[in-house]
């Protein structure tokens, strides 16, 4: 059984219990080996879960070997979640293990409110913004059952590279499905905040898992459609994981993985718009040249390497051709364009199939990108900074090309 630790009220005062300012208090915490966690339920009051996931609140935690924080385990939490219900506290079972704690270890959870003031965010409150009491419980500590297998817990988030990651400790995650439906799902249980409290979601912010490893669930930021959102580069955003049925994020026995969140500093050195601060291309020339089947191909030379496209028919709706102010459809295919990309040289061409053109004609081409737009894949330079909307008017002077059928 856990032993209760006297409790004081929020800054000083005595905790009521859930008088006036429905002060939350606590009953003692259960301690689950199988995803080395600890759970402790509201007892009276009402909790606010604005903070849920907040670095800030998480320091405000720790585990220690001797009651009211003393002698305390450093690194011993990835997280501290907030429901409702009460607090979850997800511990580093390599930390403890690596500090030397042994299986039924007596162990304590310990709170510190600071005091002398009301403080708003990163503490503990009841819903009106009261702050709870400092507390410290017993647990006994226990390793999984399973001998080092168990549920991964979530760790930390990181950027490695061009890539975030999403460390887990302790079990191993499945890894053995990476089909579309099962990171389909994942990606539906994960979204970005702009604040701790998961109310303003950005929407798009996640573009792709990258992979699914034993340890690590690899994803790609979209950086334009985070900085469209008037985001600032290293602005403080919260990511959380929310699954609405089981059978998303799961152990290798097939225990799923919990409610989790974090905040993190966005990286938007990338992005094109917004705070990103990124260089996009400018484009520097537009030439005309026909193959050898009469294919009139328009040749778009920007001033740097372009990044290898994911999906040709993607950048290619983002074209408009318009032959004397009149849209042209050019391919019996029923597509407004047909591209062909060249990665070893700064151009991009796209095919404007067998018209006629004069040097009379007017040829115009547009190029548009949105962050928002939803039309997927665009044009970017090799380090992934969109290239911005264009108009260019192609040039047909001395100009007198037949065709098959224009």
């Amino acid at each position: 059984l856990s032993t209760y630790f006297g409790q004081t009220g929020g800054d000083g005062a005595p905790a009521t219990g859930g008088g006036t300012g429905m002060v939350p208090t606590f009953g003692a915490p259960t301690y689950d080996s199988t995803n080395s966690s600890i759970n402790l339920t509201v007892a009276s009051g009402s909790l606010d879960t604005a903070q849920s996931g907040s670095g800030e609140l998480s320091n405000r935690f720790s585990i220690s070997t001797a009651a009211g924080g003393a002698a305390p385990i450093t690194g011993a939490i990835n997280s501290i979640s907030l429901t409702g219900a009460g607090i979850q506290v997800s511990l580093n079972q390599a930390s403890l293990n690596s500090w030397g704690v042994t299986n039924g270890q007596q162990l304590y959870i310990n709170y510190n409110d600071p005091t002398g003031s009301d403080d708003t965010t990163g503490v503990l409150q009841s819903t009106d913004g009261t702050d709870a009491a400092s507390f410290s419980y017993s647990f006994n500590y226990s390793t999984s059952a399973t001998g080092g297998g168990g549920t991964p817990t979530f760790s930390n988030a990181q950027y490695n590279g061009n890539e975030f990651w999403l460390n887990f400790s302790g079990g191993s995650l499945n890894e053995n499905d990476k089909s579309t439906a099962k990171y389909n799902s994942i990606l539906s249980s994960l979204a970005i905040y702009t604040d701790a409290g998961y109310t303003n979601q950005i929407a798009n912010a996640i573009d792709s898992i990258q992979d699914l490893n034993s340890n690590v669930l690899k994803l790609n930021l979209n950086a334009n459609n985070i900085a469209s959102q008037g985001v600032a580069n290293n602005q403080t955003l919260y990511i959380r994981y929310n699954p609405a049925s089981a059978d998303i994020l799961e152990a290798t026995d097939g225990t799923d993985v919990t409610f989790f969140s974090t905040s993190f500093s966005v990286d938007l050195s990338n992005a094109s718009t917004g705070g990103g601060g990124g260089n996009t291309l400018e484009l520097t020339k537009t030439e005309l040249f026909v193959d050898n089947e009469d294919l009139k191909i328009i040749d778009f030379f920007f001033g740097g390497e372009l990044n290898t496209p994911q999906d040709r028919n993607q950048i290619t709706s983002r074209f408009k051709a318009y032959l004397n102010g009149n849209e042209i459809q050019v391919l019996d295919g029923g597509d407004w364009i047909e591209d062909q990309y060249n990665p070893d040289r700064n151009d991009f061409s796209i095919d404007l199939g067998n018209i006629s053109l004069q040097s009379s004609d007017t040829l115009e081409i547009t190029y548009s990108f949105d962050a928002n737009d939803g039309l997927g894949d665009y044009l970017k330079s090799s380090g992934g900074t969109a290239i911005a909307s264009f108009q260019a008017t192609v040039d047909l002077s001395n100009t007198s090309i037949g065709g098959g059928g224009g």
